[in-house]
């Protein structure tokens, strides 16, 4: 469907307003006193998203490159890249765009996706250069949206993954596995090039070098004086995405290395009696950063979050025993099964996930994200609720969308930290009184 004059004058105006919330973005993160020097490149790389990192990726299209957008956790890098093709995770933050979406979608649908659609509408930065898209069916509102975006991009092949509701079963796996091979053929057809044993292996060990250096930016989190911020350790790890993947893993890990050196010196951004909190629930896509940011403004720290955009998402590794087609591809599916979605049933996993890293990262509360209209994560914020008060762990629910209700937010996080702290002085007070 083409734009019409309205759209294009619509169209740059939004994104000049994203342009500018992304710098406004990184403003704000660099008043943070005391970070880490590495940061530089990841403060650049999102300012420059919609700039030279998008003039980067027109001129590989220009040398014959194909660009895919993948609109999920759950559709395997590695089968892009054993293409000499580029995936980008394709999910928009930005709330001007949900307004062109509701033109043609209803007004309470997840905010995530509604900005998605609108971006693909007006083919706003990453989502006009796409070759081809893949998304999986992980919730109604995207497998639906989904058959909205070919009307906007005809030219552009827009491909299907069923994937099942439980990660538990035989028949589950094997459905999934098939969907694997099928998006397997699907790739060679479009780039006209097989995918060989060797190329497949390479890349599988290159996305896994990608998840080590989260593992290891994860793991430095856990430091009794966190190192860096939960606020940019979570956009470093989004912005793995976006960024070249071998640039990004280098750079990590420089941020990493320079992270051990903050910690041996105990250096750090943040107060030692800081709450320590994990975000859960719903993606966080920047630049509607507010909650990271809120918390963290608030003095408590973020030192871990379980996001599919963040730790969750890229934590697990593809592992195999053999490096044979078929062993490679079983485990490409079994690794991308189980990344412990709300859109699965029964998801024990993620439970036990969530309960594990809140006694590693030695975490005080739970701050749940749940966007609006997200029914997956709003209703499974029961069951993970249920589980932290057996573990004494308090937990607070906010529901937003990307829109501006800081104000709100500010005053239930605030009180939320309150309570959190008034509990971690009359525990310190106990422990004085036993003391002999």
């Amino acid at each position: 469907m083409p734009l019409t004059n309205e759209d294009l004058k619509w169209k740059s105006k939004l994104e000049k307003n994203f342009n500018e919330e992304m710098s406004t973005l990184v403003e704000e993160m660099k008043k943070r006193n005391n970070r880490p020097r590495n940061m530089e490149y990841f403060d650049k790389i999102l300012v420059e998203m919609s700039g030279k990192r998008l003039e980067e990726i027109g001129a590989f299209k220009e040398e014959g490159g194909k660009v895919f957008g993948i609109f999920c956790m759950f559709v395997p890098e590695e089968l892009f890249y054993a293409t000499g093709a580029m995936p980008l995770r394709l999910f928009a933050g930005f709330q001007d765009a949900v307004r062109t979406a509701e033109t043609i979608l209803p007004r309470n649908l997840c905010p995530l996706v509604k900005s998605t659609c609108g971006c693909i509408m007006l083919k706003l930065g990453y989502y006009g250069i796409c070759d081809s898209l893949v998304y999986p069916t992980t919730c109604d509102c995207k497998k639906k949206t989904g058959e909205i975006i070919v009307d906007y991009m005809p030219d552009t092949r827009v491909m299907t993954m069923e994937l099942p509701h439980t990660a538990n079963t035989t028949q589950a796996r094997k459905l999934w596995l098939t969907e694997i091979e099928l998006l397997k053929k699907k790739i060679e057809e479009i780039m006209n090039v097989k995918i060989t044993k060797k190329k497949l292996k390479d890349t599988i060990c290159l996305v896994n070098s990608k998840r080590r250096a989260v593992r290891r930016l994860c793991e430095l989190r856990k430091a009794e004086r966190p190192p860096i911020s939960g606020s940019d350790a979570m956009y470093v790890t989004v912005l793995s995405f976006y960024d070249d993947i071998r640039r990004w893993t280098e750079k990590a890990e420089e941020l990493c290395e320079e992270l051990e050196e903050r910690i041996q010196n105990n250096t750090s951004t943040l107060d030692i009696d800081a709450p320590r909190i994990m975000v859960a629930g719903c993606p966080i896509v920047p630049p509607n950063w507010k909650i990271p940011n809120l918390i963290e403004d608030l003095g408590a720290v973020i030192t871990c979050d379980e996001l599919c955009t963040g730790a969750r998402g890229l934590w697990d590794l593809v592992e195999t025993c053999e490096w044979t087609m078929d062993d490679m591809l079983i485990a490409l599916a079994e690794r991308y099964l189980t990344l412990a979605c709300a859109c699965f049933t029964p998801n024990n996993n993620r439970i036990e996930r969530i309960l594990n890293w809140v006694k590693d990262y030695n975490v005080d509360g739970v701050v749940y994200h749940a966007l609006h209209a997200c029914h997956l994560y709003g209703i499974e914020a029961f069951h993970v609720r249920k589980a932290l008060e057996k573990a004494r762990i308090p937990m607070l629910t906010i529901e937003t969308d990307y829109g501006d209700d800081i104000g709100q937010l500010r005053t239930r996080v605030e009180a939320f930290l309150e309570i959190i702290r008034a509990r971690k002085f009359a525990r310190a007070e106990k422990f004085r009184a036993k003391k002999p």
